[in-house]
């Protein structure tokens, strides 16, 4: 959207409230996505369970500044989308050491995930 060539922010030259409310919308399809994607990941484990909910924090609060323009709510979003990504990096740290034949230390992922055993055949 930011990039100049692709002539999102040169359509709304002028019309900053515009700009605002189609950010706004932009951020809050976003939220409704990533709220979509917390369902099924809440039966992986707890750590993709938070990344999902901290982020769908982040894009409301973002979008919700957007149409407020306030900056509490930003500022809020931002603080948010720092700690997903604090999340992140801990989850892909967990996996990198996890492929390792030895690792030296596990992260815990909090694993929810529950293997079914298939029923004997009579």
């Amino acid at each position: 959207m930011y990039i100049p060539s692709s002539g999102v922010l040169a359509a709304y030259d002028g019309a900053s409230d515009q700009l605002a409310n189609a950010l706004g919308l932009y951020l809050l399809v976003w939220f409704i996505i990533t709220l979509l994607f917390i369902i099924p990941v809440m039966r992986r484990n707890v750590a993709f369970t938070i990344v999902l909910s901290t982020l769908a924090v982040s894009l409301l609060l973002q979008s919700l500044s957007q149409f407020t323009a306030s900056e509490r709510l930003a500022k809020g979003g931002a603080i948010f989308g720092i700690i997903t990504g604090l999340v992140a990096f801990y989850i892909g740290l967990s996996e990198l050491l996890l492929e390792e034949d030895s690792p030296f230390v596990r992260l815990p992922l909090g694993d929810r995930h529950v293997e079914r055993k298939a029923l004997p055949i009579v």
